[in-house]
Parts: structure tokens; sequence; C-alpha cells
């Protein structure tokens, strides 16, 4: 009789371990309806970095080369900076990138939309010194064959 208990309980204990261990494979159908998604490593995000620092060091040397691989050629964004570059650096106006933060982005379509906070300081030869905050949405997009990102375009974040 102990004998038959003592089996008797280690088989269900044996049928209780494997059904706690029984793991089901994951199912990989991507994210729910409005599921937040990390986009904090992508290339998007890097590339979104290098354009907060770069346009500010193009500004300050008046070299739009320095930022003009980030951005997209084909978008309004292009040759809005260009045009920033030139024109700041004609009244010799320098530029110091205060403090960014990426609020939000979100992906749709191989385009990501960064939600920006930016303070800049702004610093004028006659010794002004204006502190400027702004909202920005910015769009980069992904090349689909490359997997390049570039800036395309800004509007005001409100």
């Amino acid at each position: 009789m102990y004998r038959t208990a003592t089996l008797g309980a280690l088989l269900s204990l044996m049928l209780l371990v494997s059904a706690c261990t029984a793991k089901d494979e994951p199912k990989s159908e991507g994210p729910a309806i409005g599921e937040q998604m990390d986009y904090t490593e992508t290339g998007a995000n890097k590339t979104m970095n290098a354009y907060e620092e770069s346009i500010v060091e193009a500004v300050n040397k008046n070299r739009f080369s320095l930022v003009e691989g980030l951005l997209d050629p084909a978008g309004p964004l292009y040759a809005q900076q260009e045009g920033l570059v030139r024109r700041l650096a004609s009244k010799n106006i320098k530029e110091k990138l205060i403090r960014y933060q990426i609020m939000n982005i979100q992906k749709i379509n191989g385009e990501y939309k960064f939600y920006i906070t930016e303070k800049i300081g702004v610093y004028y030869p006659s010794g002004r010194v204006d502190m400027n905050e702004y909202e920005w949405i910015y769009t980069v997009k992904e090349e689909p064959n490359t997997g390049k990102t570039r800036v395309y375009s800004i509007e005001r974040w409100e």
C-alpha cells in the first residue's frame, strides 16, 4: 500500500512538473493596436540625435555639409536648413543646443514622427542672448531598400 501511494504521488508530481515547465512558442503577430513600441535603438533615433547636434554645429561654422547627409534632399527641411545656415552665418549669429528631449516616437509606413522639445541659446554679435524653447514634430523617412534614415520635414507641435 505504501508503495502504491508513493508511486501515485511521484506520478502526480511528474505530471505537475511537466505541465509547469511546458512552454508554448510565442506568436509573432507583431504589436497589438495601441501598444507602445521602443524605437530608441533604431537608425531613425540615431539620425535624429545626430541631426540635433549637427544643425547647431553647421550654423556656427557656416558649413551646411556638416548636417547635409542627415537630411533628405527630397524633403522641405533640406532647403529650409540650408537657408537657415546661410542666413544666420551672414548675420554672425551663433547657436548653442542647451537641451533637447525626444518625448515620443511613432512609426507609420516607414516614417518616424519624433515629438521633440528643444531649448536653443541664440547669441547675437551685439552680446544679446535669447533662450528659445520649441516643440517640434520631425518626420524621419527610412529608405526601404537600404534602411538608411534621413530627416525629411519639421512642423510645429501644438
